[in-house]
């Protein structure tokens, strides 16, 4: 328990300090050359991390169905709702856990699992408005998007 303090105490003191923290920035996903295993249906998701200036993780996330019906939800967390674990090789794992409501009035709760350069995005509803968004959301196994500077 003083570990995950230890941690979370380092990465809110260190954000400002050091500039942007790496997992920050854009992971995608899409089944392109794969649609026939998803009903011929070509998807995409795109999930943006960002901090808002007063050091809020800012959520965004955009389901792309064709054909079919696009979603997308945003969210935000303070910092202190991230949780940072180590796994036995080493490797860190940070957690953020939230919560939406998107475009459609549909609400949920969601979790981003971010390991290296993949993010888990695991999205459920709780409260379905429009079926045909809510029908989207579910599990992506995302990558970090490399940009050139």
């Amino acid at each position: 328990m003083r570990r995950k303090l230890l941690i979370a105490a380092f990465t809110a003191l260190a954000f400002p300090c050091l500039g942007a923290p790496p997992w920050l920035g854009t992971y995608t996903w899409n089944n392109t050359g794969a649609e026939s295993q998803y009903g011929n249906v070509s998807q995409t998701c795109e999930l943006q991390l960002s901090l808002d200036p007063g050091g809020k993780v800012e959520i965004s996330c955009e389901v792309y169905w064709q054909p079919g019906m696009d979603a997308g939800f945003g969210a935000e967390i303070s910092q202190t709702g991230i949780v940072s674990t180590k796994k036995a090789n080493g490797t860190f794992i940070l957690i953020l856990p939230f919560t939406f409501e998107d475009s459609t009035q549909n609400k949920g709760t969601g979790k981003i699992t971010i390991t290296r350069s993949t993010a888990l995005l695991e999205v459920t509803t709780t409260q379905v408005n429009e079926p045909r968004a809510a029908r989207q959301y579910g599990t992506y196994k995302l990558k970090k998007a490399h940009q050139d500077k």
